[in-house]
């Protein structure tokens, strides 16, 4: 990448203020991987539940002794949570129930045990099937519709006038005190790009907290603008904070870009409205510590 097309191309920061900029946190794995997963489980479970079949398609030794049509082998496992003779249509689960049940008072029934208690009798009988079902409904769940709710992270704000670099991550400031910062960028191969290696910048932060503790944030977009994108990201804002780069100012937007594919149900989270009093007062908290 070179400078002259910086001002053209968005590169995942924005110019807040005169001197203070948000840079986006590298998102895309994480988000791609849910995107991907879900579509497949999805799809998995529609051609399950709906692939065609013929009515009187019985499968095995003990479908064929209870006449079980395709569709209800398939939904089967739904009868231990009423399906059949709570709710919906099922012939084996409604005969189990009618004739084996209420008839002839198995499984623990009486003449007057109703749908529901019947399903409660099951929960009593096979706890354990009741458990394996829902740890993979829960992980169906997850598989299927976590990506919906995956928040895009809240930005890294490079701030000159403080000479500071902070964000907030999980309840806690994160701050590197310095105008000057280390950064890093790991290259891969960049396959949705056709190739080559490519990737986010890397910054480490310490903890508000704890300044012993410090913690790698990613920075950057995906699709990458360019080639050695990471490394030119850190270059430009490394300028930016020393003030030797104006004009890397003059195409950032104001706001940064929130696409599509990083919405999320739960919204996308921000910065705290008052993280530049915190970073300041914390800023000068230590400043009193080393006087």
């Amino acid at each position: 990448m070179t400078t002259e097309k910086s001002n053209a191309i968005y590169l995942g920061i924005a110019l807040r203020a005169s001197g203070i900029a948000d840079v986006e946190r590298f998102f895309h794995g994480l988000k791609f991987v849910a995107g991907f997963t879900a579509v497949f489980i999805m799809a998995s479970t529609l051609i399950y539940f709906f692939q065609p079949y013929e009515k009187n398609d019985e499968a095995g030794t003990y479908d064929q002794d209870q006449e079980m049509s395709a569709w209800e082998d398939r939904a089967y496992f739904l009868g231990y949570f009423g399906y059949g003779y709570l709710w919906g249509h099922h012939e084996s689960w409604q005969r189990t129930y009618l004739k084996g049940c209420v008839q002839d008072e198995s499984y623990g029934c009486t003449k007057d045990t109703t749908p529901f208690q019947f399903m409660l009798l099951q929960m009593k009988r096979h706890p354990r099937t009741y458990f394996d079902i829902c740890i993979f409904f829960l992980g169906w769940g997850c598989l299927s519709f976590g990506y919906f709710f995956l928040r895009r992270p809240a930005p890294v704000r490079f701030n000159r006038n403080l000479g500071a670099i902070y964000t907030w991550h999980r309840g806690k400031l994160w701050i590197h005190p310095l105008y000057i910062f280390d950064y890093s960028c790991q290259l891969s191969r960049d396959v949705w790009n056709g190739g080559g290696f490519n990737g986010p910048m890397d910054i480490k932060l310490r903890s508000s907290q704890n300044l012993k503790k410090r913690k790698t944030f990613r920075l950057g977009i995906y699709p990458f603008p360019g080639e050695e994108y990471g490394l030119f990201l850190g270059e430009i804002l490394h300028e930016f904070m020393l003030g030797t780069y104006e004009d890397s100012e003059r195409g950032w937007p104001k706001n940064l870009k929130y696409r599509w594919w990083h919405r999320s149900v739960l919204g996308r989270k921000k910065l705290p409205e008052d993280i530049d009093q915190r970073a300041e007062e914390w800023l000068r908290s230590q400043q009193k510590k080393t006087h």
